[in-house]
């Protein structure tokens, strides 16, 4: 289980860190407020402490074995 779970998270985490990265670039050029750039970093920041916090779970389960 938790493996899939963290192959889904990693494939929506490399998805966001794209739309990050275009959002920054379309900041650049004044395409998108601030505001809508914030929104895809703070998207990407809640995906990388998911997989922190799967990466933790998965350790004390493994540990219990």
């Amino acid at each position: 289980y938790f493996n899939a779970l963290k192959k889904e998270l990693s494939q929506r985490m490399e998805h966001a860190g794209t739309i990050a990265a275009a959002y920054g670039k379309r900041l650049k050029n004044g395409d998108i407020s601030r505001l809508e750039y914030n929104k895809s970093q703070l998207n990407l920041s809640a995906l990388q402490g998911e997989i922190m916090r799967l990466d933790i779970e998965r350790a004390a389960i493994l540990s219990q074995l």
